[in-house]
């Protein structure tokens, strides 16, 4: 019998770069497993559709060095407050953290040998589902780079651990905050991303 745990947005990859947390279970259907996928070669980051598509199979392929590449030096993510409330040990006092932060993170999420501190959270498999949910527009972010655009989109993340016994999830609809590295636009990366609560089905 699997276990099948709920989690705000980021609390995933937070618990795994700092603690171990848990809230809630259920039965999980093994049929509802997504099938194996074969990797796909890095999309140019050449638009913010391709940053998410890379994101997307940087997970699914336990992939770090296509995510590294989609984080500006820049980069905060802002973790919503009743994560913040909820979670007060697992989330930085002031509410966010920078790329650094956010690559450890990644880094533990993505590792195939990363080795929690519990071992119930060794991670088997993983699926992501990062769609936009709404029009690119102009952002008009204080401090946010010429010609970043902004987005709420779907984010669906499911992760398998402690050896298929474990299924942890994650549903949100962040606000994400895309930024070209020039004036050309040949390469987007993430600036921010402005967390939202957790959505039931």
């Amino acid at each position: 019998m699997k276990r099948k745990v709920s989690y705000p947005a980021v609390i995933i990859t937070a618990f795994l770069a700092f603690a171990v947390m848990s809230q809630g279970c259920g039965i999980f259907d093994p049929d509802d497993e997504p099938p194996k996928e074969e990797p796909l070669p890095p999309l140019p980051p050449d638009s913010p559709q391709a940053v998410i598509d890379n994101m997307e199979h940087a997970y699914k392929n336990f992939d770090y060095e296509r995510y590294l590449p989609l984080i500006r030096d820049d980069f905060v993510f802002i973790f919503n407050e009743d994560d913040i409330e909820k979670f007060p040990d697992d989330i930085p006092p002031e509410g966010w953290w920078g790329a650094p932060e956010e690559l450890l993170s990644a880094e533990h999420m993505l590792d195939r040998n990363y080795e929690p501190s519990d071992p119930i959270y060794k991670i088997d498999s993983m699926t992501l589902l990062v769609q936009l949910s709404g029009d690119l527009l102009p952002s008009n972010q204080q401090g946010a780079p010429e010609g970043t655009l902004e987005s709420y989109v779907t984010f669906d993340l499911t992760v398998a651990a402690n050896q298929g016994q474990l299924d942890l999830l994650v549903k949100s609809r962040p606000l994400f905050f895309f930024a070209p590295d020039d004036s050309t636009e040949k390469v987007w990366r993430l600036w921010k991303i402005q967390d939202a609560p957790f959505q039931e089905d």
